[in-house]
């Protein structure tokens, strides 16, 4: 059905063409003719009551007139065209106001005050539509600043473009918007381009109601929203099956119906036909909930290593610790022998070499140089992934690459530097060692040691004892702790999953490590005793520290402890009880990301205060995002005020189980059996559905219309 806000049924001011008259018979035949079911006459600046009832009367039964006015709108000496389409059951306090403030004055001389004009529209049952700055007599944005924060509800408010491509752009990016024929010449009348409602709309209360779905309203005005037809196989009984073709769109979509009708069998038979052909879907069932809540308690061992508290230097200790060798200084007898042999060849002498000593270079800046360059590669590509280019003109971005580029390559310079240093050190005593071997081999005289061993020796402890003293530190690391919002609760109450990590401490119980807090425990005092008295069997004591590694098998990052519990916003420890535990599961649910959501009961056990606050907006947001959200319940609030595309209505009535199709709009419910078995949408939900005062207050709207 056709609908069009903006139409001229007269000559009104003095710019106007005599080709806007038109008799009713001639409206009436070119109404027919355009298929246009909903029309507002909007002549300039006046209102003729007594027309708009010869009109309203020529197609009644056809289709509806509705009364209305194009205003010229005057705000800091600009002018403005505003439309205004009055509900028609209160024609009569419409030509009322319009009379208190056009005070008599002809169509060409009148210039409403914009702030005059909301003082009197500000709260009525109107749709009000300005020009959009394409067109002239356009409202300024200030002007649509004032209409938005003076008129009460907000989606009443719309933007008439000057064609249809500019109504796409708008709506595309979220402006509510509304197109009508502006009509100059009744005679091209049905050539006319006008929007479309796929949904048959029977009273302007009902068009009040899906403007509330904002974008999503307009979409069905031009006839964007898809429908696609399933056909499901659905499960009759514990012996039969049957196929059923269910309309839905992707929108909102409500199964209802008594208890034992079928509702779930529907439910579960679209969630198999969207599984087979691979869409992502969201589906919730009040069962399983407590499952679902301690699940996220417990965590993987893969979770232990998510956190930035840096345990390498446990590793290191680990490491060297499995890798000790116990270095002894020089023998005395190996200086004596040298002594006594270095004369018994001459040749060997002369080899110089033989009497060269290794120095000592440890790798303790090479490694912290190679930890340096790790950190700073790390942090250059995680800033390199959010493309700075976004953020930085094109000049300023080629600074920050040139000088990433030499952060880079100055880090890498000096780890080079030292790395060909130390292994330059390394394969220097390497030769000397094996050219002495040799060159022992092949004589009898002893070349002289290498060092003293003394420098070798006491560094080698130093090693460990720094290690331990940096394993003591690690120990005591402060804990680390994230927080994922689990869902909303009512009264506004959030809950969060806090997952906190720490190094272990035998003294903090409540965190799961690796191993069990005794191994640990017995594993830290061995490491630690080791720094009580370096000199005592040391050989031993680590040979025994090794044994207990291999026996629990231990891991670095067994040291870390996770800790996971639910906490309220302040972060206190939180339980949530059986009935917020289903509240947490289903906010989350409805705010995966997915293409379907299907929800069987989703009221279960949860109160109206929730369902009002969280639950419905949450499902008009998602209908209104052209999401798929298909939903089997008994719940008013639910079932009414998401306004619905698709109502479907399952019976159980002489054996017999029944599907009805249909929705609040057109308020009717057909057998999808048998088109000529219809059913009231409004009888039957009220004799099905339940809810609280708010709710029943929208559902009012819609079925007092009627």
């Amino acid at each position: 059905m056709k609908i069009d806000l903006h139409c001229h049924t007269k000559k009104t001011k003095s710019g106007d063409d005599e080709t806007r008259n038109v008799t009713p018979e001639l409206f009436k035949e070119k109404v027919i003719n355009s298929n246009v079911r909903i029309i507002g006459v909007t002549n300039h600046n006046l209102f003729d009551i007594q027309q708009y009832r010869e009109l309203k009367e020529s197609v009644k039964g056809i289709a509806q007139v509705w009364p209305g006015i194009e205003l010229d709108i005057k705000y800091n000496n600009i002018i403005g065209h505003l439309i205004v389409i009055y509900n028609p059951n209160k024609v009569n306090e419409f030509e009322s106001i319009l009379n208190m403030i056009i005070e008599g004055r002809q169509p060409d001389q009148v210039e409403i005050d914009l702030k005059k004009f909301v003082k009197f529209f500000a709260d009525k049952d109107a749709i009000f539509i300005a020009h959009d700055y394409k067109k002239s007599q356009s409202f300024s944005q200030e002007m649509i600043e004032i209409l938005k924060n003076e008129i009460v509800e907000k989606y009443r408010i719309f933007s008439e473009p000057s064609n249809f491509k500019s109504l796409s752009i708008m709506l595309d990016n979220g402006i509510q918007a509304m197109l009508g024929s502006d009509i100059k010449d009744w005679n091209k009348y049905p050539n006319c381009d006008l929007p479309e409602l796929k949904l048959d709309v029977d009273s302007f209360e009902k068009l009040i109601l899906l403007a509330k779905k904002d974008r999503a309203t307009i979409n069905t005005l031009l006839n964007k929203k898809e429908q696609k037809i399933k056909e499901i196989q659905i499960k009759v009984n514990d012996t039969k099956k049957e196929k059923i073709k269910i309309p839905i769109y992707n929108d909102i979509n409500i199964i209802f119906g008594a208890k034992g009708t079928g509702k779930t069998a529907v439910l579960n038979g679209l969630k198999n036909k969207y599984l087979q052909e691979g869409n992502k879907y969201s589906l919730y069932k009040a069962s399983g909930v407590d499952e679902v809540i301690e699940q996220k308690l417990k965590f993987k061992d893969t979770e232990r290593t998510n956190t930035n508290i840096d345990i390498s230097q446990i590793k290191e200790m680990l490491d060297f610790i499995r890798n000790w060798k116990e270095v002894l200084p020089t023998s005395l007898n190996d200086y004596i022998e040298y002594s006594k042999t270095k004369k018994n060849n001459k040749n060997k002498a002369k080899l110089k070499i033989t009497s060269l000593k290794t120095t000592l270079k440890n790798n303790t800046k090479l490694n912290k140089l190679k930890n340096e360059y790790k950190i700073v590669n790390n942090i250059m590509d995680q800033i390199d992934k959010y493309k700075l280019d976004k953020y930085l003109n094109p000049e300023d971005s080629k600074i920050y690459k040139e000088i990433n580029k030499k952060i880079k390559e100055g880090c890498f310079s000096l780890l080079k530097s030292e790395y060909i240093e130390y292994y330059s050190n390394k394969l220097t005593n390497t030769s000397i060692k094996i050219v002495k071997q040799k060159a022992d081999l092949c004589t009898t005289s002893k070349s002289l040691p290498n060092s003293t061993g003394f420098l070798e020796f006491s560094q080698n402890y130093l090693n460990l004892k720094n290690h331990i003293k940096n394993f003591k530190e690690c120990m005591n690391s402060k804990t680390e702790k994230n927080r994922e919002k689990i869902g909303n609760l009512d009264e506004g109450k959030e809950v969060y999953l806090s997952i906190e990590h720490r190094v272990f401490k035998s003294k903090i119980k409540e965190f799961k490590y690796g191993q069990n807090i005794s191994d640990l425990n017995k594993v830290c005092n061995l490491i630690l005793g080791l720094d009580k008295n370096l000199k005592v069997e040391i050989s031993e004591k680590i040979d025994n520290i090794i044994q207990e590694f291999d026996r629990i098998n231990l891991r670095a990052k067994d040291f870390i402890g996770i800790k996971k519990q639910y906490e309220n916003k302040l972060g206190e420890y939180y339980k949530p009880s059986d009935g917020e535990k289903i509240m947490l599961i289903l906010h989350k649910k409805l705010y995966e990301d997915a293409d379907v959501y299907l929800l069987d009961e989703p009221e279960r056990s949860l109160g109206n205060t929730f369902i009002n606050s969280v639950i419905v907006p949450r499902i008009v947001e998602l209908g209104k995002m052209g999401k798929t959200v298909i939903i089997a319940t008994h719940n008013a609030n639910i079932a009414v005020r998401t306004l619905p595309f698709t109502s479907i209505l399952k019976t159980y009535e002489n054996g017999k189980y029944k599907t009805y199709i249909g929705n609040p709009f057109t308020n009717e419910l057909i057998n999808i059996e048998n088109d000529k078995e219809m059913k009231n949408w409004k009888d039957e939900s009220i004799k099905v559905l339940e809810g609280g005062k708010e709710a029943f207050e929208d559902r009012r709207r819609v079925y007092e219309s009627r």
